[in-house]
């Protein structure tokens, strides 16, 4: 992908991007854009870097593979790191221009991802668009069917940190559908002036708080399917999960190497990689009640969204 490619979509019009949603809004309910009437279409946007090829390399040997089989679509997308560095790169990285480039952290984080989202909706069809970090274990065929269910409206689905006043999901695993997803980009190319000192996650975790409180928007808080461990959840290095069935009862695995860097990520997502990539479809389950289908039904919002004052219905940046 080209620099000039990746500066064009930069700027797309949202006329464009309302136009995707407004066709996806067409649909005839109880229907997906690429798998008929039961399985939707996912694209998944993976934040990268030029440095991280090792995890590139273990990403599409693993768990990509799966995403390829089932017919969803992907990218890697991240900052060109020098001028004109893109000559090589394969086809599926979307090198965005270092001159696009924030130098600080959280500006740079929410530029990123808001170019890697729009570069998603203006290329793809498809129903839902996955932000995974690069160290991310995904388990493509389980999330697949755990989105069938979902509903058509705006729809959101994260791991919840839970400290306040900071309501949002965990930034290294981010599900929105079509719809969602254009709102969110809507209101943030109306907003003339955004917080420098907030990521994505933390903007969209006050916008999407003031859309539920509007009955806008449907929010999960996946606290069980999600592994979004951040050195705080679930596993440490020396527990992590060998099993291959993890997917079983699992939807994603953040592998955070730079907390643990004693972890090998690489080769825990060829561990877990297991029967998927043989085309072995394995039944979804609650790691509970061994129904899974339908959990998403029982995991409401977070608690954090749940108290919304005034100014918060008022105005999202208020949240």
């Amino acid at each position: 992908m080209s620099t000039l490619e990746a500066q064009d979509t930069a700027s797309l019009p949202l006329l464009v991007l309302a136009t995707c949603a407004l066709q996806s809004l067409a649909l005839e309910p109880g229907s997906w854009r690429r798998h008929g009437p039961q399985m939707p279409l996912i694209f998944f946007a993976i934040d990268s870097m030029e440095s991280r090829s090792d995890l590139r390399r273990a990403v599409r040997e693993t768990w990509l593979r799966d995403v390829r089989r089932a017919g969803h679509e992907y990218r890697f997308f991240m900052f060109e790191e020098k001028d004109g560095s893109n000559a090589s790169w394969p086809a599926d990285v979307v090198l965005i221009p270092k001159r696009l480039r924030p130098p600080r952290r959280y500006p740079r984080e929410f530029s990123l991802l808001r170019f890697a989202f729009k570069w998603s909706m203006a290329h793809s069809q498809a129903d839902f668009i996955v932000k995974a970090d690069h160290d991310m274990f995904v388990c493509p065929d389980s999330l697949e069917k755990a989105l069938a269910d979902t509903v058509r409206t705006p729809f959101f689905m994260g791991y919840y940190w839970y400290d306040p006043p900071l309501c949002r999901a965990d930034q290294n695993f981010l599900i929105y559908n079509r719809e969602a997803l254009w709102l969110a980009l809507d209101y943030f190319e109306r907003t003339k002036s955004l917080p420098p000192t907030r990521n994505w996650a933390l903007n969209w975790g006050m916008l999407a708080k003031h859309l539920w409180a509007h009955s806008k928007l449907t929010v999960v808080d996946d606290n069980v399917r999600i592994d979004s461990q951040q050195g705080y959840h679930f596993w440490t290095p020396i527990n992590l999960p060998t099993n291959r069935r993890y997917c079983d009862t699992r939807l994603a695995m953040h592998l955070f190497s730079s907390v643990f860097p004693e972890m090998n990520a690489s080769k825990v997502m060829h561990t877990l990689h297991g029967s998927s990539a043989k085309g072995v479809k394995r039944p979804l389950l609650d790691p509970q009640s061994g129904n899974m289908s339908k959990l998403h039904l029982q995991l409401g919002p977070p608690r954090c969204i749940q108290e919304v004052s005034a100014a918060c219905m008022a105005d999202w940046t208020h949240c």
